[in-house]
């Protein structure tokens, strides 16, 4: 079973990129009426190569400081269960905001970046939970929900949605009672501006060539 996963930089550069929408990060944006410039906004962990997450038992914090030099930083990190096998709560830089002011507006306008941040990687988490779930987990999951008599439903898609799996070819198997179920689900789902329908295992067989795993979810 091949799961698409996401690495730690993919996903600060998502969270970047809502923020950034939202208008709540720029080199230049607007805080409550003050005009905000930052230096920079990395993603990356200078001590190590961006690392797969695979485990959603973790939690984003950021929050901002004085640093050593000009201006204040926002650093971003990841703390809990993040690799699959981790058998101990781990906290791992990921990324940093640096502003070019050391004012009270600027401080504020970081809290309130960190603030942002925070709040969406939990939204997102939850919608991409199929590729934060570990392996032995997911089979776990299939197998019971194969024992309730629930069904595989399959939605092979190229997502046509402005969303964070914008022009990904791939497909996302659902585990339910009924086709019903399995619509209802899809349409909440991040995929949901995706052109596509719902197949059953045995439809998917047949189109399944260049697919790749990509997500899963179970209506229980």
């Amino acid at each position: 079973m091949s799961i698409k996963r996401i690495t730690t930089e993919q996903y600060l550069e998502l969270l970047f990129k809502i923020a950034k929408e939202e208008g709540r990060l720029g080199y230049s944006f607007e805080f409550e009426g003050k005009d905000i410039s930052l230096d920079y906004f990395s993603s990356s962990n200078y001590e190590r190569k961006p690392a797969v997450i695979s485990n959603y038992e973790y939690d984003l914090i950021a929050y901002p400081e004085f640093g050593g030099s000009e201006g204040i930083y926002a650093s971003i990190y990841l703390q809990g269960y993040f690799y699959e096998g981790q058998s101990e709560w781990g906290r791992e830089h990921v990324g940093t905001v640096k502003s070019l002011d050391t004012d009270k507006d600027t401080m504020e306008a970081m809290g309130c970046i960190c603030g942002n941040l925070a709040f969406h990687s939990s939204r997102i988490a939850n919608g991409m939970i199929g590729r934060l779930t570990p392996s032995k987990e997911i089979e776990k999951d299939i197998s019971y929900a194969e024992e309730r008599g629930k069904k595989k439903f399959i939605f092979p898609f190229l997502t046509d949605a402005d969303n964070a799996f914008s022009n990904e070819r791939g497909f996302v198997l659902c585990l339910a009672s009924t086709k019903e179920d399995a619509d209802a689900w899809f349409s909440r789902s991040l995929y949901a501006g995706s052109t596509t329908q719902c197949l059953t295992a045995e439809e998917f067989r047949d189109i399944q060539t260049n697919l790749q795993w990509l997500d899963y979810a179970s209506t229980r």
